[in-house]
């Protein structure tokens, strides 16, 4: 057979697709705020403030455009976790609302502020982008920044960026889109 192999994309069934490690969750503002803290185990719940224009939709879901909703008390307890595993991932459902947006604009992020950040998924234009703190990369995860993927107007993507030991690998709708070593430390 002279066919290249078709690529089998598996769609998960459940959100998120992996519940070992996890530290944070949010599913929709219907549903609980989830997390564990690392050191113990338990389960808890952190409260989540809309700041600015941020509302929720008829689904109970993120509206962010001019505004952000901020998870209270997660920072120690995500801090502690990537610290300890040298690990992060992110996996997020996101519909861009236009591919004009300037940025990054930050869609998941850990920051005390736009120039200092531990990490940020992000969209700048038509492209979503990774920013990753690490003693390599500077403050603001900038050197460098990672283009993950293209992404279109009012369309939903699943995505998924994991990170772990210089490997930065990045999913679109359960398909690898990049596998990368660009980011390092």
């Amino acid at each position: 057979n002279t066919m290249p192999p078709t690529e089998i994309i598996v769609r998960p069934t459940e959100w998120p697709t992996d519940r070992n490690g996890l530290v944070f969750a949010w599913r929709t503002a219907a549903v609980a705020v989830s997390t564990v803290n690392p050191a113990t185990g338990k389960p808890g719940v952190i409260k989540l403030t809309r700041r600015d224009a941020a509302r929720l939709d008829h689904n109970w879901a993120m509206l962010l455009n001019s505004g952000s909703c901020v998870a209270a008390d997660a920072d120690a307890r995500l801090l502690e976790a990537c610290r300890a595993s040298n690990a992060l991932s992110i996996e997020a459902t996101l519909t861009p609302a236009n591919v004009t947006q300037e940025g990054p604009a930050r869609i998941v992020t850990f920051s005390s502020d736009p120039s200092s950040r531990n990490f940020t998924l992000g969209q700048t234009r038509g492209k979503l982008i990774l920013r990753l703190r690490t003693p390599q990369t500077g403050l603001n995860g900038v050197n460098p920044e990672v283009d993950l993927c293209s992404v279109q107007a009012n369309r939903t993507y699943h995505v998924t960026v994991t990170y772990s030991g210089g490997h930065l690998l990045c999913y679109v709708d359960g398909a690898k889109v990049l596998d990368t070593s660009a980011v390092q430390g």
